[in-house]
């Protein structure tokens, strides 16, 4: 399948596709997904939301579910919808936490992860089978967008991030910066921005460490990019205490 759009010049080839990609679009979450946060009995702020060359990105935070990490340094808990029209990305709905001291943010799980996989073009299946088909998806990911506004989920995360705060702390700065740049397939830009930021907060723990790249992630142009190291903002927080112990402290 080939998907494309109108140019004043006439059609242009946006991708290369499968004859089995199921087409989930981006105006399909606007008129299926953006009415659930009108029916949740609480009060919705939307983050932020782009439109890169390969995906689409929605995120919406709930101030009632909010927790302080430590003293006056508090997170939103929120949820991420994204998106690829061109077989770049999967359709994902996933939760989120924004930092309100400087407002970076962090990929935290996925609740929903649906491949674009369909039935082949060309199959035994009506149109009306399949317009069932994909109303029944949409259906469920209506459900688990509204099952993902959980106050118990958000505590849940909290307490890990507030873990973060004790355990080891970095001892040798430009040390461990190498080992998260290391672990993490860091640019070098990358790599000097996290410990900039580190030095320039001087939270030598694992918050510390994790926000670093969290706030490099709000430096960069690239969304996509951007969203990458929100993930691994998570990734530093989900890491035992003996592999972040492996990182922090020099040998």
């Amino acid at each position: 399948m080939i998907r494309a759009y109108t140019d004043p010049e006439g059609p242009l080839a946006r991708a290369w596709l499968s004859d089995r990609y199921r087409r989930l679009d981006n105006i399909e979450i606007a008129t299926k997904l953006l009415p659930v946060f009108d029916r949740l009995n609480e009060e919705v702020s939307f983050h932020n939301a782009a439109i890169t060359e390969s995906r689409f990105y929605l995120r919406a935070v709930f101030p009632r579910l909010t927790g302080e990490v430590k003293v006056s340094d508090a997170v939103q808990w929120g949820v991420q919808i994204r998106n690829s029209e061109v077989g770049m990305g999967t359709f994902a709905i996933e939760s989120f936490v924004n930092r309100l001291l400087c407002t970076n943010g962090m990929v935290v799980t996925k609740i929903l992860n649906a491949r674009h996989v369909g039935k082949r073009l060309g199959d035994s299946l009506s149109d009306e089978a399949i317009a069932a088909d994909d109303h029944a998806f949409w259906l469920a990911a209506r459900d688990e967008l509204t099952a993902a506004v959980n106050e118990a989920e958000c505590e849940k995360v909290l307490q890990v991030l507030r873990n973060t705060t004790d355990g080891e702390r970095i001892t040798a700065p430009i040390a461990a910066t190498e080992r998260l740049a290391k672990a993490y397939s860091l640019s070098d830009g990358e790599k000097e921005a996290v410990l900039l930021s580190l030095a320039q907060g001087g939270d030598f723990s694992r918050w510390g460490a994790l926000n670093a790249v969290t706030a490099t992630a709000q430096t960069l142009s690239d969304f996509d990019r951007r969203v990458e190291l929100e993930e691994i903002g998570w990734s530093i927080a989900d890491l035992t205490p003996k592999e972040w112990s492996r990182i922090a402290v020099s040998a």
